[in-house]
């Protein structure tokens, strides 16, 4: 039994969680229900609010912008479930609509982690995110849930709580969904500013927050970082997309660190 929980709190997505819940009807394998969880922040919170009103075994998380790839998603990400072993947390790879204009295929290219490759075999990954992903019921209440008190950062802390639980994020074979990247470059600085500014929120208020995200499918790496290496690390990759003009993720890098900046300022007692 399925239950899939989308938290949703935007009304100009309304058009595509309506597609989104059509997708849900036609996979071979549908949830028993579908709880979606409306003006609820911040999104670890909706998710848990969703997983209470759950009574399936397998929960199916899904932001309210994605698409499922094919009729196949859920039943591939239950069978990885119950098959592979140690999965605790699968989803599919993402790959961007068919429909994304010139710009958005430009950010995605040059942008990491805006994408993955679809896999031919189920692979240990940190490209497992909640815009679609299942885990066991028992397992994630087991494990405490998402963490409800941070703007940003629930899905590396929750994947990292995971492993060192001794489990697997895992992408599964065959499957994908579709998540668009912003429509131009405004949104594009826009959003990554306030992911910026969310993410120095969140890494006040717990500084074992900072952890890394890899790029890739990547399954095996050092998850957290001292603060000396990360700043390096963003000058040299500052300083790479300048030289290879690479603009796009120059003007998303430049955008977050200022969100950072701002975050870590005002701290979160100044955010509204």
């Amino acid at each position: 039994m399925i239950s899939a929980v989308i938290p949703s709190g935007r009304p100009e997505r309304e058009g595509n969680l309506r597609d989104l819940l059509g997708d849900l009807e036609r996979q071979t394998l549908r949830p028993v229900e579908v709880h979606v969880v409306r003006d609820v922040r911040p999104s670890g919170r909706a998710r848990n609010e969703g997983a209470r009103r759950a009574r399936g075994d397998v929960l199916v998380f899904l932001d309210d912008d994605v698409r499922l790839g094919n009729e196949r998603v859920l039943e591939t990400m239950v069978r990885c479930l119950h098959t592979v072993d140690r999965a605790g947390m699968v989803g599919p790879a993402q790959l961007l609509p068919a429909t994304s204009t010139w710009f958005q295929r430009a950010a995605a290219r040059q942008i990491p982690r805006s994408t993955s490759p679809v896999v031919l075999v189920p692979t240990d990954s940190d490209m497992v995110v909640t815009a679609c992903c299942a885990i066991r019921r028992d397992l994630f209440w087991q494990l405490g849930g998402f963490r409800e008190d941070i703007p940003r950062g629930v899905d590396p802390e929750f994947r990292h709580r995971l492993r060192r639980a001794g489990w697997r994020t895992v992408v599964v074979p065959d499957a994908w969904f579709y998540h668009p990247m912003p429509a131009n470059l405004p949104d594009l600085c826009r959003t990554y500013y306030r992911n910026g500014r969310q993410s120095a929120r969140a890494v006040r208020k717990a500084p074992d927050l900072a952890l890394e995200n890899p790029d890739g499918h990547v399954g095996q790496f050092q998850s957290r970082r001292g603060a000396a290496y990360r700043a390096v690390r963003h000058v040299v990759q500052l300083a790479g997309r300048a030289a290879t003009f690479q603009w796009l993720a120059l003007a998303a890098q430049v955008s977050y660190l200022a969100g950072y900046a701002s975050g870590w300022v005002h701290g979160p007692e100044q955010d509204g």
